[in-house]
């Protein structure tokens, strides 16, 4: 009997505006090689609030003797969307029942970057004086 899992490298399941995460798929009895079919839907029914397709495959790689495989999709939550809350995302496997929820937090805007000016900092630089060891005695061979 073929066994799909999917879970999330983020904690908690939810994930900001513009922040990068893994959907992990975990398989039992399924071949390595075979492309397992997904589909993402969201609460707003808005196609852009991640930067990636909607549909896609899972690849199942690393397979082991016991036929436990797994794979992997790097997905971008858009960094400028106009909306201002939380959007549920659904991503399903086509043909199961397997699915996973993830909040995309919205609510909180992207910190701006830090721009730095030049500054000039002028710091006279002395040359260094040779150091000197005071109250040291030379060291002599002395022979029978």
């Amino acid at each position: 009997m073929k066994k799909y899992k999917l879970s999330t490298n983020i904690s908690g399941n939810i994930v900001s505006r513009g922040e990068k995460f893994e959907v992990i798929l975990k398989t039992e009895n399924v071949p390595k090689g075979k492309l397992i079919p997904f589909s993402i839907v969201t609460s707003g029914n808005d196609p852009k609030l991640l930067l990636q397709p909607l549909k896609g495959r899972f690849q199942v790689q690393d397979v082991d003797s016991c036929l436990c495989g797994s794979s992997s999709l790097s997905f971008n939550v858009s960094p400028d969307r106009p909306t201002q809350r939380k959007e549920i995302m659904v991503i399903s496997l086509d043909g199961t029942s397997e699915k996973l929820e993830i909040i995309l937090d919205f609510s909180k805007k992207m910190p701006k970057p830090v721009v730095v000016e030049d500054i000039k900092v002028e710091k006279k630089v002395e040359p260094a004086e040779p150091k000197v060891e005071k109250n040291v005695q030379p060291v002599v061979d002395k022979k029978d």
